[in-house]
């Protein structure tokens, strides 16, 4: 018993081991199964090792079951996010917006995103959006002015300052086919691809 604090003092043992109120997993409360262990301790001194090694089992046990538990759920709310945004693209949904589609606080909804595909929401949109801008511009006979409207972007200045800062020219001169071959030969030449987005 030695080593043990007093019984006397087991309901205040996590306050004694400057543990009490402690969190590192919010919403993970290990203390019941802490103070369970204590107690067999007190009970049983000749089985403490083995019951500390239980009680540490099991206290990682739950630890583990609930971050997988979160870990799943968090990548349901990103993949519905995703499919989401993939769906929207001529749209422009505000955070706000995409927040209340998985229940979650603007701030969570970027981490939660950003964790599972590596990029922010809005960064994956207007990526989406400048690949459709790609084959409209090279697919069809819409003026820039209407591919950017089409896109949700607020003017056509702002839609043709973006595509040409991430794709290294204006929408004019990615859909001339002489253009795109001049800049694919350089490109080659150089040893750099064509800029995604970030």
């Amino acid at each position: 018993r030695s080593g043990l604090i007093p019984p006397a003092h087991a309901i205040g043992v996590t306050r004694h081991l400057g543990l009490r109120g402690v969190n590192h997993i919010p919403s993970v409360s290990v203390e019941p199964l802490f103070r369970e262990g204590y107690e067999a301790c007190v009970e049983d001194p000749n089985q403490a090792e083995q019951v500390v090694a239980i009680t540490l089992h099991n206290i990682f046990l739950q630890i583990s079951t609930v971050l997988r538990s979160r870990h799943q759920n968090a990548f349901r709310r990103s993949q519905k996010l995703h499919d989401y945004l993939e769906s929207c693209v001529e749209e422009t949904p505000s955070l706000d917006d995409m927040a209340k589609l998985i229940g979650r606080s603007p701030s969570q909804t970027i981490r939660i995103f950003k964790r599972e595909w590596g990029i922010t929401p809005y960064h994956f949109l207007i990526e989406r959006k400048l690949m459709k801008a790609r084959v409209l511009l090279t697919g069809s006979v819409k003026s820039v002015k209407e591919i950017a409207y089409q896109l949700g972007f607020n003017s056509e200045y702002h839609f043709s300052a973006l595509f040409k800062k991430k794709a290294g020219m204006s929408p004019q001169a990615y859909r001339n086919p002489i253009v795109i071959d001049k800049w694919t030969a350089r490109k080659r030449s150089d040893s750099v691809n064509f800029i995604e987005v970030d």
